[in-house]
């Protein structure tokens, strides 16, 4: 480590921690459902359609929006039905940070009430009720679309095809999802036909989908029946590995909506919080911080992550930083919800002139 990072740190420990008995306690006080949410802000913020800007309209948007903000942040559709939640909803307006109307561009007659509900208020609810947290890092999912409607086979895109993808958008917003399209062909290191999508190969999807760095992708195919219905095959690759699922709607706009909601509530299974932590503090110990600049990124990376209560910096060696991890969900969430942002990068621990024994957490710190 070199010598500036050393009087960095040296610095910290001076301005956030405590000397008790010749030790040090350096509590770095992060709160349970995080701070300085960033772009996790939009989880909070509703859009919802009203017909006037009478009293009982307002009232009623708070209370959906107030449930479209509880099913974003739980990954649960029925979060209404949980015990104690109908209450909540009744008195939503309490929740309410501001609002204002708008008519979007291009509507004549169509009137929204903008809502943002206080966070801090909103987290309050969600821990009273011991309700689950799905944190607001999501995976970004780009989403490939093509359709059979009987004559002829097309692969769908934002810009010739916005109809098609609206569904998607709304459905993804109401989730909490960030969706990533394949805006031109362009884009791509070759021009991409419908025929190399349509047999929703996950080695041909995955090599189309390269260039464009998502976490994950949702390719799908539509075909409208004789009796009017829509019949989707969809092909989701993450982390977990690829798989398939098949959906049927009335209206392709449920088929579409309802291809999100399944990946929504497969990665809100995966990701959630159950509402309660580790008891015992998990060590953490990190290499590659070898800066003030990259100590400095570490620290505020670590103060953002909702899901983490506390971060008490223990010990620091030539090459390793160790942190005690309090309030932390256990250690195969942690994992994972790390490898969703790729700035901490788990490592094997160092033989000899490590911080700690085995059961530590040992990462190397990338940065953003």
């Amino acid at each position: 480590m070199h010598e500036s990072l050393v009087h960095l740190v040296y610095r910290c420990l001076r301005r956030w921690c405590w000397r008790l008995g010749g030790c040090v306690l350096c509590l770095l006080a992060l709160p349970l459902w995080g701070a300085g949410l960033g772009g996790a802000d939009s989880l909070y913020q509703v859009r919802w359609p009203v017909s006037s800007q009478a009293d009982s309209q307002r009232e009623a948007a708070f209370t959906a929006g107030l449930e479209t903000v509880l099913v974003r942040l739980t990954g649960d559709r029925g979060v209404a039905e949980r015990p104690g939640v109908a209450q909540e909803l009744a008195s939503a307006h309490a929740y309410v940070e501001q609002f204002g109307y708008r008519q979007p561009a291009g509507l004549d007659g169509v009137l929204e009430l903008e809502v943002r509900f206080s966070p801090r208020q909103v987290r309050g609810l969600m821990s009273r009720n011991r309700l689950p947290l799905w944190p607001a890092r999501r995976p970004r999912l780009l989403v490939w679309l093509a359709v059979e409607d009987g004559y002829r086979r097309v692969l769908l895109r934002p810009g010739q095809q916005p109809e098609w993808f609206k569904p998607l958008a709304t459905a993804a917003s109401r989730r909490g999802l960030p969706l990533v399209f394949p805006v031109r062909a362009e884009d791509t290191r070759e021009t991409v036909r419908v025929e190399d999508l349509w047999p929703l190969f996950p080695e041909a999807v995955t090599d189309l989908s390269e260039p464009y760095l998502a976490d994950a992708v949702l390719a799908g195919r539509l075909v409208a029946t004789t009796g009017g219905d829509w019949v989707g095959r969809w092909l989701l690759i993450d982390e977990a590995g690829a798989r398939y699922f098949d959906l049927t709607a009335e209206q392709a706009s449920g088929a579409l909506g309802g291809a999100i909601d399944q990946v929504a509530d497969l990665w809100a299974e995966r990701y959630r919080l159950r509402g309660s932590t580790n008891p015992n503090a998990q060590l953490m110990v990190v290499e590659g911080v070898e800066s003030a600049a990259s100590f400095a990124a570490l620290s505020g990376y670590l103060e953002a992550l909702e899901w983490l209560g506390g971060a008490q910096l223990q010990v620091v060696l030539p090459t390793q930083l160790q942190f005690e991890l309090v309030a932390a969900p256990d250690r195969q969430q942690m994992e994972r919800l790390l490898g969703l942002d790729s700035q901490l990068v788990p490592v094997e621990p160092l033989v000899d002139g490590g911080a700690s024994g085995d059961e530590s957490m040992h990462y190397r710190w990338i940065g953003p």
